[in-house]
């Protein structure tokens, strides 16, 4: 049965849905070229930040934090950046200093000294794709609210992103000329 909210909602209207497809308005392409832009920045940042916080964790040699042997947690080295959690204070305390010292030699900027880059690239992200998907309401008829309580904010990204993609010019962002393709190389080699 529908819920009264879902009986009321509008539809999407196919001719607008049509319209974004193809000649979408420039703030949205804007906003999708910024959310691919976070969303690479955000993975960039995130495998330099385990790499070097695994570099950390292997030259520390770090065992598990007695707390969580009490716990009954099986005893071992803690060598992966995802169970920093079961190192000790101490322990804890030596592995964010010491990557610490790692983004920096690495010149990986945050606004915050002692911030993880990836942290705040994922921030970033996030907020990229709450305003891509608010933008995309008129198009949707579904808010960014509605998006974010149910199972539709990973759809309405991958359904937005898949009609823009092809307006996106990372080019142009960038002041980089663009690729030659096979086809040019071959024109130009005539």
């Amino acid at each position: 049965m529908n819920s009264p909210v879902q009986a009321t909602r509008p539809k999407p209207d196919q001719a607008k849905v049509v319209e974004l497809m193809t000649k979408p308005p420039a703030e949205i392409v804007s906003l999708a070229d910024s959310v691919l832009t976070a969303m690479a920045m955000h993975q960039l940042k995130a495998e330099q930040v385990k790499a070097y916080s695994t570099e950390v964790l292997v030259s520390m040699q770090p065992r598990i934090a007695r707390k969580w042997l009490d716990l009954g947690c099986e005893d071992k080295l803690i060598l992966d950046p995802d169970e920093s959690f079961l190192l000790s204070e101490e322990d804890a305390a030596r592995f964010f200093e010491l990557c610490e010292e790692k983004r920096v030699a690495l010149n990986l900027t945050v606004h915050k000294a002692g911030n993880c880059p990836a942290l705040e690239a994922e921030n970033l992200f996030r907020a990229a794709r709450d305003a891509f998907i608010d933008a995309l309401t008129p198009y949707t008829c579904i808010t960014l609210q509605e998006a974010l309580t149910g199972v539709l904010y990973n759809k309405l990204m991958d359904w937005g992103l898949r009609i823009l993609a092809p307006h996106v010019d990372p080019h142009k962002r960038f002041g980089i000329p663009p690729t030659q393709t096979a086809g040019n190389i071959a024109a130009a080699t005539k």
